[in-house]
């Protein structure tokens, strides 16, 4: 097969009318299409484009389909966008159930993988996606995946995840992990500069755990474990209104060395005249937006040698008002 997909300078594609009649007019009608009842689809060798978007080699290979069986699906293919863009290889299998009558549909035993070109010059990372099961149910407006696994170069993060009302009220609920990953070695395989650091072992470990949950134009996060080096974060943070960017918060950190990510210092001279003259503008645009509430506690800190304990701070910010409130705080091992 050598599928060529084109649009010309109206959006028209080179696909629209074939087959005949109003696609639009015959869906309307019929209601939930029938599946056909097929032994099979084998395309092997073959080559399928869309605009500068190629796919190639491509070997498809269906099981029998029919409407509410699990459809074996085995999938191989290159893909590339544009002369000299690094390819993305596919491959992997699933089952797919597809009950167009009763509006649901399934995935099973879905195991994707390959390896995608981060940049120019950069070595392809490898990438897998798993999930024993991930399901759609349109009529009661739910989605279910209990257990789906992500991996890109060293990151690997597991999700799961349940939705209501997908169709016109979407609710979803969920857990994630991200596994221990070392931010240095990702930021290299991925082609992003590694900040210098006073410490070369900064950055050398994050991990993160917890529960989300989106509806009603809200996103939040509770349950939250952040790991970074030697320090963890917990506690809770919301996006209450997406529109407004209004947020909440609350959050804990046991401990953390600023000193260790700071860049290393420049000589002597250099330092006096890059800073002789400076000056920081407020961005007041920015805080008469701010809308947020929140608090956090500090266990320990250490910021260019100052040795600060026990911080708790309140933070208000609403129609251009910006309130911080340090309640608790302590220098030395003293307390105010």
């Amino acid at each position: 097969l050598d599928l060529r997909l084109r649009t010309n300078a109206v959006g028209q594609g080179n696909w629209q009318g074939l087959g005949g009649g109003s696609a639009s007019a015959s869906a309307s009608s019929a209601g939930p299409a029938a599946l056909p009842d097929l032994a099979g689809v084998v395309i092997r060798d073959s080559r399928v484009s869309y605009q500068d978007m190629v796919a190639s080699g491509v070997d498809l290979r269906i099981g029998r389909v029919a409407a509410g069986v699990a459809i074996p699906v085995n999938v191989k293919l290159t893909l590339a966008r544009g002369a000299g863009a690094q390819p993305i290889t596919l491959g992997g299998r699933f089952d797919v159930t597809l009950d167009p009558a009763a509006r649901r549909y399934q995935l099973a035993a879905l195991a994707l993988g390959g390896t995608a070109g981060p940049g120019p010059h950069l070595a392809p990372v490898a990438w897998d996606v798993a999930a024993p099961r991930v399901s759609v149910d349109l009529g009661a407006q739910t989605l279910n995946a209990p257990a789906l696994t992500v991996q890109f170069a060293g990151a690997h993060l597991s999700l799961s995840a349940s939705g209501s009302r997908i169709a016109d009220a979407p609710a979803v609920t969920g857990s994630f992990m991200l596994a221990a990953v070392a931010p240095r070695d990702l930021m290299r395989q991925l082609g992003i500069t590694v900040p210098a650091t006073r410490d070369p072992k900064a950055l050398s470990k994050l991990a993160a755990a917890g529960a989300f949950s989106y509806g009603g134009h809200a996103l939040s996060a509770s349950g939250l474990d952040i790991q970074l080096d030697d320090s963890t974060l917990r506690g809770s943070a919301a996006l209450t209104d997406l529109h407004t960017r209004a947020s909440r918060f609350a959050l804990t950190l046991d401990r953390i060395d600023l000193d260790r990510y700071r860049a290393p210092e420049p000589p002597a001279p250099g330092r006096r005249a890059g800073r002789a003259g400076q000056s920081t503008a407020l961005p007041t645009d920015l805080l008469r937006k701010l809308d947020t509430h929140g608090s956090f506690a500090l266990g320990s800190a250490t910021i260019a040698g100052l040795q600060l304990t026990q911080l708790q701070l309140a933070l208000t910010a609403q129609d251009g008002l910006v309130h911080i409130g340090i309640t608790r705080a302590g220098l030395y091992g003293g307390q105010d």
